[in-house]
């Protein structure tokens, strides 16, 4: 994941990006025995419109269309609110791409995490661990913030959730 915090998927000629970058990054997972490579969209790589949105789908889709026969998935985190992030994460049209989704920060935004769990669904694909203060950038020890992680955890079992916790 810190590869695309240097090096972002959008801006950049998207065959390069899938045949030098992504494709190799989903056969070193494979040959590791990973299923998920995270991809973040945070900070100065945070989405910030439609066109760097449908960059990222044609590069993340055409990478995918070379590698059929892998079980690897691509999980994304972002600062998207619920709804909008649904909505580009369903435009891949494919179940091998979903959410790493990071209590900590989607609490710092003031984002309702549980009714985000129950709306996201088996979309999610990685769960980060991680407390704040609404509004605040600083992370505090587990259950001195905001998270409500029992709420949390309690919708993600009803979902049937069985991924990571980090």
């Amino acid at each position: 994941s810190d590869y695309f915090m240097k090096y972002p998927l959008a801006g950049r000629d998207p065959a390069e990006v899938a045949q030098k970058e992504l494709i190799p990054q989903i056969r070193q997972a494979e040959a590791l025995g990973q299923n998920l490579i995270l991809i973040p969209l945070l900070e100065d790589h945070a989405v910030k419109s439609e066109s760097e949105k449908q960059e990222i789908i044609s590069n993340v889709t055409q990478a995918l269309e070379k590698v059929p026969d892998t079980a690897v998935r691509i999980a994304f985190e972002t600062e998207l609110p619920v709804n909008e992030l649904i909505d580009f994460v369903d435009r891949f049209k494919s179940d091998r791409i979903g959410v790493y989704y990071d209590i900590g920060n989607c609490t710092s935004y003031g984002f309702d995490c549980p009714k985000d769990f129950e709306m996201l669904g088996a979309r999610v694909f990685g769960v980060h661990v991680k407390d704040r203060k609404a509004g605040s950038t600083q992370s505090v020890i587990l259950g001195t913030g905001d998270g409500e992680f029992e709420k949390c955890f309690a919708v993600l079992a009803k979902n049937g959730y069985n991924g990571t916790y980090i």
